[in-house]
């Protein structure tokens, strides 16, 4: 052995000792990695910088390090990592005074959990004149499929949306396919002005507008740039009226979320829209990319978490400029969203909209002994495929100032439902023994007071009969001062706890948030005479919703239960009772008598919605809208109805305004028209 071979051997026998020495009495590897893997654990950095090898800090910078660590950990969201290193039971000191063992390192990211078993080696320095162990780094400590000059990316995989369908599988919000119409510059063959302005004309847009977005810095002579949005099928019309008469238009398909039935299911379904920055601010930890859709009303909304699925992610390396990643480290594959089917007949719903056209107002539709909801339709409304389509700002605008508010959903909310009520008063009355089904009321004239106590205050009714009234011609005539005067006889807690079986004060237990029925305002009480007076007709103070007041009348076909109303096809499998035993079954036969009466006799108030060969039962109710008796205000018109042979129809429908059509009686022939015209 040479002079200088045997001074290197000594060398390296002198390292390996200090190195033993310093695994047992000295500076300890785990004590030095125990405190690299809590930094590690919570993302300090520039302290793990400071305890690598001499030979790391020569290769990396301290800026490269951090920033390395910070953008990749930022890019795939990491959550609770944790480093568990494996230590030996005794150290092996390698011939350069390195120890060397495995570490399990587990974090979350947004494509899922990812693990992986990586070497840690450390190695013995002297700095500042002590000595201690030190982690000599590189990439693969952040994931071990990095290679030198590596990178990390990230693709989202998009979940298709859920779809929401009627009762017979018609698509009603639906993953569909629209025209994007625009122009291409250089096409316009030097009539650029004509060309806008015709475009603009045609289409009903501003000429600033369709100009804005051809001036964009993007724009090329031969780009398309979108400017109107239109249904897949109105292609016909561009191309044989758009593409002929003006240079430059073109168009092109784009997925998109489609309302086949537009306006008719608008307030019931709902609409979606990109998702705005300050919505992704809140949202971006639920999976929400900036250009996801996000639902904005109705079921789109209040079902977001079942319609849209799980976004699918995949953490990948991948090499400088290249096209294509080069090697997975963690999937998750997306999840589509769930479709909704619900119980609504759209063929129903158009039919009852249609009735509606050129009203204001609200109608529902429920099968009378399953509670499955059938329609809720609202009038007017407006187009969803608007908002979608991103043209939504000045029709937007114009939707909020029309004085008729189409996008007000009416049947989410309530109102005075005037006569309509009447049968609750009933029911509560005989089953109270306060009157018989047959005891007669003599009543004079057309107005009533219960004495001067009232003031100015009547009670007033259409018709007088000239004749002793009962129960049946009560609810036949609709006459008030009959149920006013049983309200005062039955008293107000005997009135209160009967109303209150139906469900008033209750949350309605139904998928789509309906305001809750009210028969007093906060603070007053029924030891008014007048309110209990007026209460008993559905005045006073009594608001209920369309779909609540439907559900009132279910107990006529169930033996006095009032039924649960359901939306979504997969709860419709058992029917479900909200309250059971609002009125006795002898009771609730007594009453449907009545009701049927009100459409089958020549002078009930229902009449004109007689069916040939239906047996229908109904009540009508004209809602008067006033603070005092003088008033002149506007009134509501309903008009409940039911087939009682089939009894698979219940259609309550509200009209605003009706006090220069008639009363109810302008509501009534509507409903007469969807009865006949339901086929289910």
């Amino acid at each position: 052995m040479s002079f200088m071979q045997n001074k290197v051997h000594i060398f390296v026998c002198m390292l390996f000792i200090l190195a033993l020495g310093a695994c047992s009495g000295g500076p300890q590897p785990k004590a030095a990695f125990e405190t690299y893997a809590s930094d590690w654990e919570n993302e300090n950095f520039e302290n793990m910088y400071e305890q690598l090898s001499t030979e790391t800090l020569e290769n990396v910078s301290p800026e490269d390090f951090v920033d390395r660590y910070e953008d990749v950990y930022e890019n795939i969201q990491r959550s609770d990592l944790t480093v568990q290193p494996n230590y030996p039971e005794e150290w092996d000191v390698g011939e350069e005074g390195e120890v060397q063992f495995p570490v399990d390192v587990t974090m979350q990211t947004r494509a899922g959990e990812v693990s992986f078993s990586h070497d840690v080696q450390l190695s013995l320095e002297e700095r500042d004149d002590e000595e201690n162990w030190y982690v000599h780094w590189d990439q693969q400590l952040i994931f071990p499929e990095m290679e030198e000059g590596d990178h990390i990316g990230v693709t989202t995989m998009e979940a298709e949306r859920g779809e929401i369908y009627d009762r017979n599988e018609n698509g009603l919000a639906i993953n569909g396919t629209v025209l994007q119409v625009g122009m291409v510059p250089e096409r316009m063959e030097g009539e650029e002005e004509q060309s806008i302005e015709d475009f603009a004309e045609e289409l009903d847009i501003s000429e600033e507008d369709i100009e804005m977005q051809l001036e964009q810095e993007w724009v090329n002579p031969d780009s398309f740039v979108p400017l109107y949005t239109m249904p897949e099928d109105e292609q016909d019309y561009i191309e044989d009226e758009l593409m002929e008469n003006i240079p430059g238009i073109t168009f092109q398909p784009e997925d998109s979320r489609v309302y086949p039935y537009a306006g008719s299911a608008a307030h019931l379904v709902g609409y979606v829209r990109e998702i705005t920055a300050e919505e992704l601010e809140e949202l971006e930890e639920e999976g929400y990319g900036s250009h996801d859709l996000l639902g904005v009303t109705g079921l789109e909304s209040l079902l977001e978490d079942e319609l849209k699925g799980e976004t699918g992610e995949e953490i990948y390396t991948y090499e400088e400029n290249a096209e294509e990643p080069k090697e997975t480290i963690v999937e998750k594959e997306p999840i589509d969203g769930e479709d909704l089917h619900l119980t609504i007949d759209i063929e129903l719903q158009e039919n009852i909209f249609e009735e509606l056209d050129g009203d204001s107002g609200t109608a529902t539709a429920v099968h009378p002994t399953t509670g499955e909801v059938l329609a809720m339709v609202n009038a007017p409304a407006y187009d969803p495929n608007i908002y979608v389509a991103g043209q939504s700002a000045e029709v937007h605008a114009e939707w909020q100032e029309d004085p008729d508010q189409p996008l007000l959903n009416r049947f989410q909310y309530t109102f005075s439902p005037g006569s309509t009520f009447k049968h609750m008063t009933a029911a509560t009355a005989l089953d109270s023994e306060t009157i018989t089904p047959d005891e007669d009321f003599d009543i004079e004239g057309l107005d009533w007071q219960k004495d001067e106590s009232w003031g100015d205050y009547e009670v007033t009714r259409v018709k007088d009969p000239e004749e002793p009234v009962d129960l049946r011609d009560a609810l036949v005539f609709s006459d008030n001062i009959f149920f006013a005067q049983t309200a005062l006889e039955m008293g107000g807690d005997t009135f209160e706890e009967g109303i209150k079986n139906f469900g008033f004060g209750e949350d309605i237990p139904f998928t789509y948030p309906i305001e809750k029925s009210s028969t007093l305002a906060e603070g007053d009480t029924f030891e008014n005479d007048v309110m209990l007076a007026d209460s008993s007709y559905g005045q006073g103070e009594v608001q209920m919703s369309p779909l609540h007041l439907s559900m009132t009348y279910t107990p006529f076909l169930n033996e006095g239960d009032m039924l649960t109303p359901v939306l979504l096809k997969e709860e419709a499998d058992e029917v479900e009772v909200w309250n059971d035993d609002v009125m006795e079954a002898e009771t609730a036969d007594t009453i449907l008598q009545s009701l049927i009466k009100v459409v089958e006799e020549s002078d009930g108030t229902g009449h004109e919605a007689e069916v040939s060969g239906q047996t229908l039962a109904g009540k009508t109710g004209t809602a008067e809208l006033k603070e005092n008796p003088d008033d002149d205000n506007d009134q509501l018109g309903w008009f409940v109805a039911f087939d009682t042979d089939e009894a698979d129809l219940l259609v309550t429908m509200m009209v605003e305004d009706v006090q220069e059509h008639g009363g109810s009686g302008y509501v009534v022939p509507k409903v007469g028209n969807i009865m006949e015209e339901y086929q289910p």
